[in-house]
């Protein structure tokens, strides 16, 4: 019997529907780290980055009045990335709505960097996923502990 499975973010959800995947990105991607149970009083450093590929023509009018760093990256990458838990929550369904062909999710086990240095660390993350060898511009190990979540284009609509 084949397992019946939903799309992670479908048109036309309800508000409810909605924040139940946004809360169940976050946990995933907490997960992954590996830090589910660290004590509750020691606070954790996040970096939150949103990146669509292609970004879309509407990509920066669509995250206007968001206190988030916009960063270039490789030749023509944009993306949008925030320290803060409440933001990026804010942030997501905005970024999902825009139905790029794919949109890579990464949570950062550190502080937010540079634009420069968060824009190399996007390249190598995805260079280091996608690709058999890193760069000779940065070895993976350099990058900070991280997560990445992949949502294409068939994941995104149903």
């Amino acid at each position: 019997m084949k397992k019946k499975t939903t799309p992670f973010w479908l048109e036309g959800m309800t508000v409810e529907e909605r924040d139940h995947s946004i809360s169940s990105l976050f946990a995933l991607l907490e997960q992954k780290l590996g830090n589910v149970h660290k004590a509750i009083d020691v606070p954790v450093k996040r970096a939150f980055v949103f990146v669509p590929d292609p970004p879309p023509l509407i990509f920066e009018a669509q995250t206007q009045g968001f206190e988030i760093c916009l960063v270039s990256w490789g030749v023509a990458g944009r993306a949008a990335a925030t320290e803060s838990p409440e933001m990026a929550a804010a942030l997501a369904p905005i970024m999902f709505d825009l139905w790029p062909d794919s949109l890579y999710v990464i949570a950062f086990e550190t502080e937010l960097p540079d634009s420069t240095t968060l824009g190399r660390w996007i390249a190598e993350v995805l260079r280091a996923e996608f690709d058999a060898a890193p760069s000779n511009k940065m070895r993976v190990s350099l990058l900070p502990n991280y997560a990445l979540m992949v949502f294409d284009w068939g994941d995104l609509v149903s």
